[in-house]
């Protein structure tokens, strides 16, 4: 048997210095807007497996197994469309 390897954690990511926000240094803006429907099926996309995920975590099997069934999926995409 091999000894265990201690594997340190990665750091935080360092702020900016002299400024007052809370966002980490490269904070890209743009990564969370919508521009293109490739960016509203994504959107959808993580919300569905989120809240599939988490009702398979509860044991709600007949949830976790619709696909794009949830309203804040619906609303992505109707915010797009507005």
């Amino acid at each position: 048997q091999q000894p265990a390897i201690q594997i340190e954690p990665p750091l935080p990511p360092k702020s900016k210095k002299g400024t007052d926000s809370p966002r980490p240094a490269g904070f890209n803006a743009d990564a969370y807007t919508m521009s293109n429907t490739a960016d509203v099926y994504f959107a959808q996309l993580k919300q569905d497996s989120k809240v599939r995920k988490i009702a398979r975590m509860r044991g709600d099997t007949e949830t976790a197994n619709k696909v794009f069934d949830d309203d804040t999926v619906a609303q992505i995409g109707d915010s797009w469309n507005e």
